[in-house]
């Protein structure tokens, strides 16, 4: 199964700016075990510490043309064969 665009970029674009927005920093920050990923949109919360001690721990996915390799549908079967077959199950 492979993702169709929908043709709604309008709505998607609307949805991250509102994760990115100060509301839904809160919302990410208070409501789920998510951490905001701008912590000062959230000031004041538990989460905006666990953030900043943990800094160091977080690095950023890259936004590469490898992250397209595992929507081949030979390719991403065999990588979570191999997960599997790594984890024994």
């Amino acid at each position: 199964m492979s993702p169709r665009p929908d043709g709604r970029a309008d709505l998607a674009a609307a949805f991250i700016g509102f994760l990115l927005s100060r509301e839904g920093q809160g919302i990410l920050a208070d409501r789920t075990p998510l951490l905001p990923l701008i912590p000062t949109r959230a000031p004041g919360t538990q989460t905006e510490r666990q953030v900043r001690d943990h800094i160091g721990t977080f690095l950023p996915v890259r936004l590469t043309p490898g992250l397209l390799t595992y929507l081949d549908e030979l390719k991403r079967r065999d990588f979570l064969y191999a997960c599997k077959t790594a984890l024994g199950r």
